[in-house]
């Protein structure tokens, strides 16, 4: 039962609203997220949600921008 909460919280089904420092804000399209990096909010948008959920992934910590410098300087 603690386990399904937390995969509901964390996939924004629970009432939390804060994911690891991350900014979570529902809208129309998905959420709104706080980059770890630049400290900008990008779109978590719902196709990308699905597709997390459905790999079981948690949610990105870095805007798409932050994700592909970091994966350039690999």
């Amino acid at each position: 039962m603690l386990f399904k909460s937390f995969i509901d919280k964390l996939f924004g089904k629970g009432s939390g609203q804060e994911n690891e420092g991350s900014t979570l804000t529902q809208d129309g399209n998905g959420k709104k997220l706080m980059c770890v990096e630049c400290k900008k909010e990008f779109l978590f948008e719902s196709g990308e949600q699905q597709f997390y959920k459905m790999r079981g992934l948690t949610p990105p910590k870095r805007c798409p921008n932050c994700r592909s410098k970091r994966r350039r300087r690999r």
